[in-house]
């Protein structure tokens, strides 16, 4: 029974998760997080220039508009 129970602690220590491993881990996250993030963040530019451009778009549409009924 004891050598049972030590093989068993055994195989348990050594399917523990290190400190070195946590840390890899994290740095791992953080890591694809930045370059998601990155990548998000071009996208949101992007978005935001054809929203702008779309905007002035139909201002000039509406001011010509305006002009044309007087």
């Amino acid at each position: 029974m004891t050598l049972l129970k030590s093989q068993l602690q055994k195989e348990l220590n050594n399917k523990m998760v290190s400190m070195g491993d946590i840390k890899l881990y994290a740095l791992n996250t953080l890591t694809l997080g930045v370059t998601t993030f990155s990548n998000l963040e071009m996208g949101l530019k992007v978005l935001l220039l054809l929203v702008s451009i779309g905007y002035t778009l139909t201002r000039w549409i509406k001011l010509k508009e305006t002009q044309d009924d007087k």
